[in-house]
C-alpha cells in the first residue's frame, strides 16, 4: 500500500479510493515496481531495465511516458496534477505516499 492505492499481488488487482482499478498487466508491474520503492527517483532507464527486461541503453523512453500518463489517468484524482506518480526532474518518477 502506498498512500490510497493498494495493490493485491495475488489477485493483481489495485484499488484505491475509489474502488478497483483495471490495470493492464504491464500497468500492473510498473506500478508494483515502483510502489516497491516508495520516494525513491527511478529513472526511465531504470524501469526500461527493470519493468521491460531492456538491456542497458535500450528501448524508449516514451513508452514509459505513456505507461506513466495511463496510470495516472487511472489512478490520480486530477492526472493534471499528479500527486501519487511524479515526474521529478526529467525522464525520473517516484510514488508518494
Amino acid at each position: 500500500k502506498v498512500g490510497e492505492i493498494t495493490l493485491n499481488l495475488l489477485s493483481r488487482e489495485a484499488t484505491n479510493a475509489k474502488g478497483t482499478v483495471i490495470l493492464t498487466p504491464t500497468e500492473f508491474s510498473l506500478l508494483e515496481y515502483m510502489m516497491r520503492r516508495p520516494g525513491t527517483l527511478l529513472p526511465t532507464s531504470q524501469l526500461l531495465e527493470e519493468v521491460w527486461d531492456y538491456p542497458p541503453g535500450v528501448g524508449d523512453p516514451a513508452l514509459v511516458r505513456m505507461h506513466i500518463r495511463n496510470l495516472r489517468e487511472k489512478l490520480e484524482e486530477d492526472p493534471s496534477h499528479p500527486k501519487i506518480i511524479q515526474t521529478v526532474g526529467r525522464q525520473r518518477y517516484t510514488t508518494r505516499g
